[in-house]
């Protein structure tokens, strides 16, 4: 009947001989049937003789005070193999002679597979919150040992091919010179049949569940190195690549040595998964790095950049005042010129003067373009906004470019909204906007002439007002060149002028709208264009809406 069971049954005397086992028995310790028979207890146990006593004397006393003993039993078979068995320990006493008996069931599939879970979800806390690669690699290294080897050892592949060792680790502090001395005085050599190199290049992970005296002696390039390996004493290897992204960058390597232990192919799928979330984790650390070093070089650029940006602005400014005091100075010359305080001026002469005022006002007009966009560059244009009425604005401005216009025979058109009898706003038709008067007529001014420069002589230019709910709109429409539609964001960049044709005829800084969009940006509206190439542009400035 004890045959059939499934659980091995072993009986021993007083004195630890065993007297019977039956057939599950002798299969779980690797023994023939009845070679049990007549040896001590301890052939079956994997403890050494201290353990021994101090474990029967607690199974005694467990007798004694409970009549049964349960527990966990740490066993070696015949081959010298460990496994864990759950054991129930009782008494029976015939003919005058008192027995122990033994019923234990195998349990290291289940154990082992309750461990690697306890160890797989484990290396999560180890490889939690890691920055840096190699702290990270180091981590995880030491956290697989004692459990899945004996010691260890972290390699990665660098950019041109070569292996770089980055940790290794004993479980025995004692010997991890060793491990660090067999590698710094035998680094790995591509052609090894055995080693990281061969499962970082070719991806595939290399499993040696025993490794025999042979194998140690072909791997040995001299003595020297045949006594370091013998001393490190390896009986089992495992390498697994880290692969991340399709990518291997590395490699760890597992060795059972002292433990005795060989690995199994269990192991060898623990050390794949456990493989894998480490390089998942070590690639999230290169990319957080390399994404810290972006940032940190995109702000070192944008440092460098606002640098020279507020020396360039600086400079211009400067540049800007010390050029315009001598260009007053020839204004103020030319007046007197011009006034006769000299003397009597021909004709020519003052034709002449006349050509240098010119000259004059169009290199001061220059000069305030730059001097004023490097103010908006710098942030120190100041506005002072409030109730602007646009019909006198335009009142105001439309003399001021009247001669430009005149010049060119262009025909300028102002169209304002029609009164309104519901109109509240104090004069029917009257539009408000919030806005500072001196920089929307700069605005004004710079579409304007922005328009007279860029259309034929002859051509047409519409200023027409009007308003809805929320926004006062002034849009200036003109029958000139146009703009081609995927140009119509950088006619607004500083020193920008698309035709090649009307520049030339044109002249100016190019910065005329890029300083009329950032004004009217400054007073809370926005500056657009749309167009059509050859037929006209139309340029809408559009305000938040005020009540007068």
């Amino acid at each position: 009947v004890l045959d059939n069971l499934r659980e091995g049954v072993s009986v021993s005397d007083e004195s630890g001989v065993i007297v019977y086992t039956n057939a599950a028995e002798d299969r779980l310790f690797g023994y023939a049937a009845g070679e049990l028979v007549g040896q001590h207890v301890t052939v079956q146990n994997a403890y050494s003789r201290e353990e021994n006593d101090q474990i029967v004397r607690d199974v005694i006393d467990q007798l004694q005070n409970r009549g049964v003993w349960e527990g966990e039993w740490q066993n070696i078979r015949k081959d010298r193999t460990r496994f864990s068995s759950y054991a129930r320990i009782t008494t029976f006493a015939t003919d005058g002679r008192k027995y122990w008996v033994c019923v234990q069931e195998d349990i290291s599939e289940s154990k082992r597979s309750n461990e690697r879970k306890e160890f797989l979800d484990g290396v999560a806390a180890v490889l939690q919150g890691s920055f840096a690669e190699e702290p990270t690699l180091a981590n995880f290294a030491r956290y697989c040992l004692p459990f899945l080897g004996d010691y260890c050892s972290v390699d990665l592949l660098t950019e041109n091919g070569e292996v770089r060792r980055v940790e290794t680790a004993h479980r025995d502090p004692l010997k991890e010179p060793l491990v660090r001395n067999l590698w710094t005085r035998y680094p790995y050599d591509a052609a090894d049949p055995v080693g990281a190199p061969k499962a970082l290049y070719t991806g595939e992970p290399q499993f040696h569940p025993q490794i025999l005296e042979g194998a140690i002696e072909a791997l040995a390039r001299d003595a020297e190195h045949l006594k370091l390996l013998r001393d490190m004493n390896p009986c089992s290897y495992i390498c697994v690549p880290l692969t991340a992204r399709g990518h291997i960058f590395g490699a760890l390597s597992l060795v059972m040595s002292d433990s005795g232990r060989t690995y199994t192919e269990d192991d060898l799928a623990t050390a794949v998964e456990l493989a894998r979330r480490a390089a998942v984790t070590v690639d999230n650390v290169r990319l957080y790095a390399a994404e810290h070093e972006a940032r940190q070089a995109a702000d070192q650029a944008r440092q460098r950049a606002e640098e020279a940006n507020r020396m360039k602005s600086q400079f211009v400014a400067t540049m800007s005042h010390e050029l315009r005091t001598p260009l007053n100075a020839i204004a103020g010359h030319v007046q007197l010129l011009d006034m006769q305080l000299y003397g009597p001026l021909t004709e020519a002469q003052r034709e002449a003067l006349a050509r240098v005022a010119r000259a004059q006002h169009y290199l001061l007009g220059l000069i305030n373009d730059v001097l004023n966009f490097a103010r908006l560059e710098a942030g120190k244009v100041e506005y002072d906004l409030h109730p602007v009425l646009l019909q006198e604005v335009v009142g105001d401005i439309v003399p001021m470019v009247e001669p430009q216009f005149g010049a060119k025979k262009l025909d300028l058109a102002v169209v304002l909204p029609a009164a309104s009898p519901a109109s509240n706003e104090g004069m029917a038709g009257a539009v408000f906007a919030w806005a500072d008067s001196e920089k929307l007529r700069q605005i004004l001014l710079n579409v304007l002439s922005n328009a007279a420069k860029f259309t034929p002589a002859g051509g047409r230019v519409t200023l027409r007002l009007s308003a809805d709910a929320e926004a006062a709109i002034v849009a200036i429409t003109d029958t000139g060149v146009g703009v081609p539609g995927d140009k119509l964001d950088a006619i607004f960049e500083p020193f920008v002028q698309l035709n090649a044709t009307y520049s030339r005829r044109a002249e100016g800084t190019g910065l005329g709208l890029a300083i009329s969009r950032d004004l009217a940006r400054g007073m809370g509206g926005e500056l657009t264009c749309s167009s059509t190439e050859r037929e006209g542009s139309t340029f809408t400035l559009t305000l938040r809406r005020a009540t007068g």
